[in-house]
Formats: C-alpha cells, structure tokens, sequence
C-alpha cells in the first residue's frame, strides 16, 4: 500500500520526516486553525493533531490538502519508521508514527483549487454553507474585507 504525506517543501528521497516540522501553517484568529492547533475537532474540518506523531495516509488527495497548508509544500510518497499504529482521529484511512522516510518526492508546490477544497470539506461532513463561512473568517482574520 502507497502511504502518502503533505508536508514542508525541500525534502528529499532519504530525508526523515519528523513530528511537527510544519508548525507554522495556523492563522491567528482562524478557528479551524486553533481547534486543530489545541487538538479539538470541529466539525468539517481536519481533526485536531497530537504532537510526537508523524501522519501518512493512503488517501492522496488527503495528504495534498496537508501539502497545501505548508509554504511551498509538497506530496511525499513515505515509508513510517518504528511502531506504527492506525489514527483514531482521522475520518480518512490514516496511520501514525514517530518519523517517516521519504521514498519518493511527488508533488512540489502543492496548491488546491477551492472546489478541491470544498470537495474534502464536504468529505469531512461539513456543508458548502459552512466552508463559505469558514473561509470568509480566514480572510477577515488577515484583515481582509
């Protein structure tokens, strides 16, 4: 089975994955940023994320949208190093581990489309109404209109 992660730009085949390494991606003032930064759920949006973990899921459209949320991210096909144990906080087909290697770089830059956006927001059980109201927050909180 193909385990894919969305993360920092700049690894390469070989590099080690590591818990955390794309901390940056909150925006202060987003709520779906600050639930997932404190480790809650909120409802249509990616479950919360327990530090000391690595995460690589089968789903690549899954792991582009994480790609997507780092600066410059990319899509890494991966191999989870150490114990590994299923995710009981993703709705996708997701595992867990202390670190990864990368065994092949697949995507650079990964950015998402809003339909590709609202398609996993809708995967994740939220309506288009909401995901509307979630982006408009996301903008008033950098200070847009």
């Amino acid at each position: 089975m193909n385990l894919y992660h969305g993360g920092v730009a700049g690894l390469a085949v070989g590099s080690v994955v590591l818990p955390n390494m794309a901390g940056h991606r909150h925006v202060e003032g987003c709520k779906q940023c600050e639930a997932q930064r404190d480790g809650t759920w909120v409802q249509g949006t990616d479950p919360g994320t327990p530090a000391n973990w690595v995460y690589a899921t089968s789903d690549r459209p899954y792991a582009r949208y994480y790609a997507s949320r780092a600066v410059l991210g990319s899509l890494y096909r991966v191999r989870l190093v150490g114990e590994v144990e299923r995710s009981s906080e993703d709705l996708f087909p997701t595992w867990r581990a202390g670190s990864a290697i990368v065994v092949a770089v697949l995507e650079f830059n990964v950015v998402l489309s809003r339909f590709e956006r609202l398609k996993l927001f809708k995967r994740w059980g939220g309506t288009e109404a909401e995901y509307r109201e979630m982006v408009q927050q996301v903008f008033t909180a950098r200070g847009h209109p």
